[in-house]
């Protein structure tokens, strides 16, 4: 099989990515991308030069898996979809204690955030990790507070206070989020979940007599508090042999217009989409490839596509932020809909993640996911 690094050290890939953690992180990163340079560089060479003919026996990587062009599935083609095709993966990655009360004599919103139990653990070999909590106030992110660092377990307990200056009559139009963060991933869109609880769902009286209990709840990708934007159908196969990680984007239904692009009086009346998948190792992007863009349409048929070049002992700390884009005036484009694969196996109930499928099967696995934000 061809490898993109063929003329690489590969002396730094192979075995276990190394345990010390204060230059490592950013020669893992500078590999990766090396990486992911050369493949492109490689794909470009491809392109120019005849390909040779191949054969495939019984049992044989099915290449269009793992192409990067777009020639094999042009986009507006109907994939065939069956009846397992209906069935939306929800994943969650743990769950949250907390309890939530409101102070009428000082106009303080008080947390007290307890623990974080059944968090995902790294990996096959379900290694545990530093953690820590963000607490914040949406709409206004800057309004966040951070938790001290809980090393190496997947049930850290923070028991912390954090407190809130807020007037009573603003709290219906309030959101409390509580993120638990990989220390090594301290982006939101990298974050291990997030649970969100929409102040207007309770009255003054409730949140000062009562407060909120919150016991067990899950913790989520989703990082703001919007409903119903879409879902999103991908296919993912990951090669061992090749390091090579395949996201086939194959289709999306139900996608509203960006608030923003609506507003735009000079932005296009249609929904014009194409998805971005993007890399990412630890917090840094390592690569971002897209597809092309389908016009006039909720319901794209996208069929594309997208290779990575990822070595086995990066795994761990690599996860795809994949994102669909409206198009928008003067190339003025807005993410309408995101979903975070990665690292973590399993999800909540300790059944397989499509990530854990991916990676413990040597073949292409297909779902659907709901997108968010």
């Amino acid at each position: 099989a061809d490898h993109y690094f063929d003329d690489i050290d590969r002396s730094s890939l192979t075995g276990d990515v190394p345990s010390s953690e204060e230059s490592t992180h950013v020669d893992n990163f500078r590999v990766l991308k090396a990486l992911a340079d050369h493949a492109d560089d490689s794909n470009e060479d491809e392109h120019t030069q005849p390909r040779k003919p191949t054969s495939r026996g019984v049992g044989a990587i099915q290449p269009e898996l793992y192409v990067t062009d777009h020639s094999h599935s042009p986009p507006g083609r109907k994939p065939s979809v069956g009846q397992k095709d209906s069935t939306i993966l929800e994943e969650s990655y743990g769950t949250l204690w907390f309890f939530v009360r409101y102070d009428e004599l000082s106009h303080r919103l008080n947390v007290n955030l307890h623990r974080a139990s059944d968090l995902p653990a790294k990996g096959q070999n379900e290694t545990s990790y530093d953690t820590f909590a963000e607490v914040c106030i949406l709409p206004n992110e800057k309004l966040s507070q951070r938790s001290k660092g809980i090393r190496k377990t997947c049930n850290p307990v923070f028991d912390e206070d954090f407190t809130f200056s807020c007037d009573s009559n603003k709290l219906t139009g309030l959101t409390l989020r509580m993120t638990v963060f990989d220390h090594a991933r301290q982006h939101r869109h990298n974050a291990i979940g997030h649970v969100l609880v929409p102040l207007g769902n309770y009255s003054n009286e409730e949140l000062v007599e009562k407060g909120i209990k919150g016991q067990g709840w899950k913790l989520e990708r989703k990082a703001e508090p919007l409903h119903d934007l879409g879902q999103i159908y991908i296919s993912l196969a990951y090669l061992p042999s090749g390091d090579r990680m395949s996201v086939v984007i194959l289709r999306s239904k139900h996608l509203k217009k960006a608030k923003e692009l609506k507003e735009d009086k000079q932005a296009p009346d249609s929904l014009d989409t194409y998805v971005k998948v993007t890399l990412v190792y630890g917090n840094e992007k390592v690569k971002t490839r897209r597809t092309q863009v389908i016009g006039r349409t909720a319901n794209p048929v996208y069929n594309e596509s997208l290779a990575f070049v990822v070595p086995p002992g990066y795994l761990d700390d690599t996860s795809l932020v994949i994102s669909v884009m409206q198009r928008g005036f003067m190339k003025r484009d807005v993410a309408i809909g995101r979903l975070i694969l990665g690292p973590y196996w399993y999800s909540q109930g300790r059944t397989l993640s499509h990530w854990g499928k991916m990676l413990s099967k040597r073949e292409a696995t297909k779902h659907w996911h709901y997108l968010y934000l």
